[in-house]
Order: structure tokens, then C-alpha cells, then sequence
């Protein structure tokens, strides 16, 4: 009894921080063509900075 409450517990754990890593893996693997992981995550790491020119009297 115990070890089936521990297993569904551990269960619910996997579950519950595996979903969205799941979901991000089929995409990947299932999109076409398939995007490459390095340049999405090079891409939302970088900062966007704007460079204006200040006009200075």
C-alpha cells in the first residue's frame, strides 16, 4: 500500500515538471524542417539592444 502511494507520488512528479519539456521535444521533433535548437536558444538569449543616434545641438 505505502510503496503504491510513493510510486503514484513519484509519478505525479515526473509528470508534473516533465510536460512542458515533453511538449518543446515533440515540436521539435516532429516540426518540419526541424529547427535547430543552438540558434533558438542563441537567439532568446541575447539581449535586443537598439542603437539611436542622439542629435546633440
Amino acid at each position: 500500500q505505502e510503496r503504491i502511494i510513493k510510486a503514484v507520488e513519484f509519478g505525479r512528479a515526473v509528470v508534473h515538471y516533465g510536460w512542458i519539456p515533453f511538449i518543446i521535444y515533440i515540436g521539435y521533433t516532429r516540426s518540419n524542417p526541424q529547427p535547430s535548437l543552438i540558434k533558438y536558444v542563441a537567439e532568446t538569449s541575447t539581449p535586443q539592444i537598439t542603437l539611436t543616434s542622439a542629435q546633440v545641438d
